[in-house]
Order: structure tokens, then sequence, then C-alpha cells
């Protein structure tokens, strides 16, 4: 999810450097009788460099304590700054440069029926939609690019460049040096 929503935000990705551990050898079986071996990596992070020449890095655990569904991401140019969790999901902190001295910083958007599909659920601010509000959103959005109603955004092209992305990583993670991302 952060290799596409990286790439929504800024654009395609061109090369990376990666870096993937596997914290923890084996783990217990659910049952408890012994453990097995961990095929997957427990962190992934990724040096990455966009088309568009801006540089970022992204971070993926299943390990990380504490968080419950730290979906985030902040996002720095040179006019402002966004900032956003999905533990916070109804919020957008947004920094605006050029603000006086003692009234910079980020203010928080909160979401209201004024954004986006939110007054299909909740008629006034501060009410907040959930995870599960999100799910029939995408939906109903998916429905309306079957019926040729609106354009899909996540489609099969969209997952083969992710796929890449995440590919490139790993290929990087082995080597141990920047990966081009591979091109159709």
């Amino acid at each position: 999810h952060i290799i596409a929503l990286a790439r929504y935000l800024a654009g395609p990705i061109d090369r990376v450097c990666g870096e993937t551990i596997t914290v923890h050898q084996e783990r217990r079986l659910a049952d408890g009788s012994g453990s097995k071996p961990v095929c997957v990596d427990d962190q992934s992070h990724c040096l990455a460099r966009f088309a568009s020449g801006a540089s970022g890095n992204l971070s993926a655990s299943w390990i990380a304590t504490g968080r419950q569904m730290q979906h985030a991401f902040e996002l720095y140019g040179t006019r402002g700054a966004l900032d956003f969790t999905q533990e916070r999901f109804n919020e957008l902190r947004l920094y605006q440069a050029g603000q006086p001295r003692g009234r910079d910083g980020f203010k928080t958007i909160t979401a209201g029926p004024e954004h986006p599909d939110y007054g299909a659920f909740c008629p006034a601010s501060g009410h907040q939609i959930g995870f599960n509000d999100l799910k029939v959103i995408e939906v109903k959005r998916l429905i309306e690019a079957v019926c040729g109603v609106a354009p899909a955004y996540a489609d099969f092209r969209e997952a083969l460049e992710v796929e890449r992305v995440a590919a490139a990583v790993r290929k990087s993670a082995e080597q141990g040096r920047w990966v081009p991302v591979a091109v159709c």
C-alpha cells in the first residue's frame, strides 16, 4: 500500500535503494505445537527517486509495536507540507509556508460533508467516517468505473507498476545498491 500511495502522491518511481529485514527467523504455530521458518521480511525500507526528481523514503513493518493502523505519509514541498495517518483517519494536517512568525505551523483540517463522499455517511463535521465506510466508497468507485461513469484509478496497469517497484526494492536489498525500476 505504501508504494501505491507514494506513486499516487508523487508520481512514478525511477529507482530505489532498498533493505529488507527478517528479524524473527521462526514463528510459533498458532496451536502452540512448534514453530515454522519465516519466509517473508518483517521490515522493508526504501529510498526512492521519483521521475519528477523528488526523493523520498518508504518504510513498512509487520512488527512495529504500539501501532494499530499506521498507514501514513508526510509530503514536503517549497510552499508547504501535508501530514496524514490512517490512525487519525478524518484529519489532514496542512502547513503553508510564508505564515507570520509565531503563527506558522500545521493546521488540522477535519473531514466534513464538504469533502467528497463524506456527506453520504455523515451530515455534519466531526462525526467521522471509518475504515468500513472507506470500503463502501471504494466499491462505489469500482462500480462507476465498470459502468463507464468515472475513470478507474487503481487498475491492473497500476498494480503492475507497484509490483515493479516492489521487485526493484527486493533486488536492491539483495544486491546492496540502487536499482532502476523496470519499464514496460
